[in-house]
């Protein structure tokens, strides 16, 4: 009977309740936000210990790939201004850049001590539909 009597206010009366709901959607923005910020510390603080060749990368020379230079340029201005890149593992390194580049948005190829086959899409043939 509760939920029922709920379910009618918000139906007939739909601005009551709405300033709590708009904090907690801003809470969990808020909340959001300080996760990030904390990646985005963690990775700059940790990001080069971790492996050994994450500050030793050259954006490669390749013609296959003509973008991939001016694409490392743009994520050294920017990589900060979007939370996904951190998601990736972006972490203002230069191998960090080519490691997105390579294997989230193909600009740059795969750099040789990676492991190329996760970086390629998957060649499994869609099942049959019966």
């Amino acid at each position: 009977m509760a939920l029922l009597s709920i379910y009618l206010l918000f139906r007939f009366h739909p601005a009551v309740g709405l300033m709590e709901r708009i904090q907690a959607i801003a809470q969990n923005v808020s909340d959001i936000a300080m996760k990030v910020d904390q990646i985005l510390r963690n990775s700059l603080l940790n990001g080069k210990s971790i492996e050994g060749r994450r500050d030793q990368c050259e954006v490669p020379r390749d013609p296959k790939y003509p973008d991939c230079s001016g694409k490392v340029e743009w994520m050294r201005a920017r990589w900060t201004s979007d939370p996904c890149y951190a998601f990736f593992g972006v972490d203002g390194t230069e191998c960090s850049f080519l490691i997105y580049l390579s294997e989230v948005e193909w600009f740059c190829p795969v750099l040789p001590w990676r492991n190329q086959t996760a970086a390629l899409p998957s060649t499994k043939p869609l099942p049959r539909v019966q």
